[in-house]
């Protein structure tokens, strides 16, 4: 990340709790959910959830069908920040580079110690419909979301600049299709709308951001810095420019598509195929910067720099949400055995920077030429993500199933912007689950495995994100369904 710090986790955070196409906090690998639906919903598959999976698969489902989800998030994360740059003391006030020697705080160099969640429980929970209107037509309709969640790291330590308190609320509203075209082919399309509400706290290092860097150096003040998106080490997380940060209220809407097909050469085996559209996003929400220090406040008042203790205002953070294909196959191997596998395709790509803007009248500084707008660009140079799922089902009863799943999926984050406010990696994951069926109910009950491959990162832009990541995750899924 080249620019503002303190808004490194307002976008991914955002997306992370829009749960259509979007990851809670361990859901990492760019903005893919950990899950949507029962344990064994899939691109593949004839349920109420294939509004969100492949609509086509909807043309599946000859009877009326209401399911719905519960998940508990049980994240790990540890994260121990490594410092490669050579720092000042952080009470120092030189502003440009050469350092002395004597500027210099040896001791902000190598691992700090690990630091991770206080908070680790996430709840989310999901309902699914599906309506047959004719033999080879049938609604579906889709309500998930993250019923809230509050992550809350350390006050102080390595982790104050990336993260300290997170608050989440988000909800995705879907309405699908799915039409039998032929016995052995379907079609579908579901349209989107999701909302969603957050707020963030964390301290904000004003050193990389463009809010100081020109006031400061231009006539009258002169003062030479080296501040901005660029700024070097040497400058960076001094005590006088780390301001409290907070983030209220942040709010976005926004709608998309998605469309499907579905083959079936044979009555025992389907091939599923589905596309969600990439949609811009752009939320927002109020922003409190703490400025109260003499510096800010009375020290350069009489050359035209002078701020409130707290400047206040608007927030804008645009980004895209990135289009995605989903490739299913379910073969019925056996009466008593069920083999379904997945490949998830994200063009995350699509997102390589997040835009914001801040508007206020206080942080105008007519006599330095300084106007109420501050544009900045967080750059994320994500890349294109894939996820895989092998799936084995038996049928141990004729009321009792049980499976196993396997899979792996890759991390969207370049080390180069990785960071605590988007961890990821690449993972490992493994599934068991079971469902019972009684009449015309059905319960699934599954525990998911996230094992993501430790990560030691070393080429962080401008050292912000070195350091050594450990994430695993536990997701407990349960599901009661029931056909009319």
């Amino acid at each position: 990340m080249k620019s503002s710090r303190w808004w490194g986790l307002a976008a991914p955070l955002l997306a992370a709790l829009l749960g259509v196409v979007y990851a809670h906090v361990a859901g990492a690998s760019g903005l893919s959910p950990p899950w949507v639906g029962h344990v064994w919903s899939g691109p593949a598959t004839a349920d109420a959830a294939a509004t969100y999976w492949n609509p086509a698969m909807l043309a599946g489902v000859k009877k009326a069908r209401a399911e719905g989800n519960m998940e508990l998030v049980a994240p790990y994360i540890s994260y121990q920040r490594e410092r490669r740059g050579t720092y000042q003391r952080e009470d120092g006030l030189k502003f440009a580079l050469p350092l002395d020697e004597t500027d210099i705080d040896r001791r902000k160099t190598g691992l700090s110690p690990s630091v991770g969640p206080e908070n680790t429980i996430i709840p989310a929970g999901s309902f699914f419909g599906a309506i047959p209107l004719h033999e080879k037509v049938t609604l579906g309709l889709g309500v998930f979301g993250l019923a809230g969640a509050i992550i809350k790291f350390p006050e102080t330590g390595a982790a104050r600049y990336q993260l300290q308190e997170a608050s989440l609320l988000g909800l995705a509203i879907t309405v699908g299709v799915g039409v039998e075209v032929h016995q052995n082919f379907k079609i579908g399309a579901t349209v989107y709308y999701v909302g969603g509400r957050m707020g963030l706290r964390k301290v904000a290092d004003l050193a990389g951001t463009e809010l100081l860097g020109s006031a400061l150096k231009n006539p009258p003040i002169n003062q030479a810095n080296d501040f901005g998106q660029n700024a070097p080490t040497g400058v960076r997380e001094l005590s006088v420019l780390s301001r409290p940060f907070v983030l209220k209220d942040a709010t976005a809407n926004t709608a998309t598509v998605a469309i499907g097909v579905a083959w079936e050469p044979s009555k025992d085996f389907t091939l599923g195929l589905s596309y969600l559209h990439r949609v811009p996003l752009k939320m927002k929400g109020e922003f409190y910067l703490d400025m109260n220090d003499p510096f800010f406040t009375q020290d350069l008042a009489s050359q035209g720099l002078k701020y409130p203790a707290i400047v206040k205002g608007d927030a804008y953070i645009e980004f895209p949400l990135p289009s995605s294909l989903k490739l299913g196959a379910a073969w019925q191997i056996h009466p008593r055995f069920r083999l379904q596998a997945m490949l998830e395709y994200y063009h995350n790509s699509d997102i390589q920077d997040f835009l914001i803007t801040l508007q206020s009248p206080d942080l105008a500084q007519p006599t330095l030429k300084v106007g109420d707008v501050v544009k900045l660009r967080e750059p994320r140079r994500w890349k294109n993500t894939i996820a895989t799922l092998l799936t084995g089902i038996f049928k141990v009863k004729p009321y009792f199933d049980v499976g196993l799943s396997a899979g792996y999926q890759s991390s969207a984050s370049p080390d180069e912007t990785m960071d605590l406010s988007s961890p990821d990696g690449d993972r490992l994951v493994f599934q068991l689950g079971a469902r019972l069926t009684y009449g015309r109910w059905d319960l699934t009950a599954a525990l998911h495995l996230h094992h993501f491959l430790e990560r030691h990162v070393t080429t962080s832009d401008f050292d912000k994100g070195n350091g050594i990541y450990k994430i695993n995750f536990a997701l407990f899924t349960g599901s009661i369904g029931m056909s009319f």
